[in-house]
């Protein structure tokens, strides 16, 4: 599950090829530059933008995302939120269980 942080992360954001990725767009930043899914502008701290993946190709990436510092717009930590959405999805559920 996605809040368990006792299990292991998955290999992929473990990988060189990741880490390359991350750190090529992370170079290329410029702060106030657009979330890549909210479109609202991202600012420093650096630490907390996701490089988010294409989710139609898992080994290509659609930039950097707002992860674990919400947006100062919406509100939201937009990489995440897609992350759980999609998994939602492969599980064949739509609804959330929480309340925000």
């Amino acid at each position: 599950m996605a809040w368990d942080r006792s299990a292991p992360v998955p290999r992929v954001y473990r990988s060189l090829q990741h880490k390359q990725a991350r750190a090529a767009m992370l170079a290329a930043y410029e702060p106030g530059d657009p979330c890549c899914l909210c479109g609202h502008p991202m600012w420093p701290p650096t630490s907390a933008l996701h490089a988010d993946h294409n989710p139609h190709d898992p080994t290509s990436y659609r930039g950097l995302a707002h992860g674990t510092r919400p947006c100062e717009v919406c509100g939201k930590r937009c990489n995440v939120l897609d992350g759980a959405k999609r998994g939602r999805a492969r599980q064949g559920r739509t609804e959330r269980r929480w309340k925000l």
